[in-house]
């Protein structure tokens, strides 16, 4: 009996019966195996193919979130690095749910992405006889944010209005704090504003002014683009009215 390893061969003289065995097979192990036999009436040689299955195997992993702007193509191969036999069959899903425009075997492709389709977990399942594997990325499409919520005048005062906003639902996936643009127009004025805050306070001595109607534009803007805008209206305070000073005479008062 020789032993080495996971492999130990039983060599038996006579009528007994000899054994070639491997524990713990791996693929590594696939090959040809060649044994003679030599007895006193000859010799014999036999071979052996030994092929072994194994599942489906990848050396490279895919990224846990892949960022792509909207409108770029997402290509999502899931060709095994290794596997046998080969695979049967590729099952694509986005959020559980199967996939199969754009798919070609192994690759799945979306041509044209958009954020509010295409975003979501992607998986990829490689079947063959010997077993399955699966893959999974996250595809963040990065998009311009949606447009601002619930425009409206917070604060009136004599001197100022200050005009408040919500931030909009969806930011397009930046990572990066949202700006906005902020326009305020009638019929003689247009005035233009940048702020990271969702509010803004006008006085009466930039560029507006009192008892009038103004036009409230707001967009808001990441780094993939601008949003759609929000409008309202709204009117300023009246004037303040002057107070003249006023000179008063003495007069005589008599007290019953």
């Amino acid at each position: 009996t020789v032993q080495d390893g996971r492999i130990s061969v039983n060599i038996e003289s006579g009528n007994g019966a000899s054994s070639f065995i491997i524990q713990n097979i791996k693929r590594t192990d696939s090959g040809s195996y060649t044994v003679n036999v030599t007895t006193i009436a000859g010799s014999g040689t036999t071979v052996v193919d030994l092929n072994v299955n194994y599942p489906p195997e990848f050396l490279t992993v895919l990224p846990n979130l892949l960022n792509i702007v909207q409108r770029n193509k997402f290509t999502f191969n899931c060709t095994p690095s290794a596997a046998n036999p080969p695979p049967s069959s590729y099952v694509f899903e986005r959020d559980g749910v199967d996939i199969t425009e754009g798919v070609s075997g192994s690759i799945l492709t979306v041509s044209s992405l958009k954020r509010d389709e295409d975003s979501g977990n992607y998986t990829c399942t490689v079947i063959n006889e010997a077993g399955s594997v699966t893959i999974v990325t996250y595809l963040n499409v990065l998009a311009p944010p949606t447009v601002p919520r619930q425009l409206m005048l917070l604060v009136k005062g004599p001197f100022n209005v200050t005009l408040s906003w919500e931030v909009p639902s969806d930011d397009g996936g930046t990572s990066q704090p949202l700006s906005y643009t902020v326009r305020v127009i009638n019929d003689t004025a247009s005035l233009s504003f940048s702020t990271k805050s969702t509010q803004l306070t006008l006085t009466m001595d930039e560029g507006i002014w009192h008892s009038s109607v103004y036009t409230t534009i707001v967009y808001s803007e990441n780094e993939h683009g601008v949003s759609s805008s929000a409008a309202s209206t709204f009117t300023t305070p009246d004037s303040v009215p002057i107070i003249e000073s006023v000179s008063l005479e003495a007069h005589s008062l008599t007290i019953l």
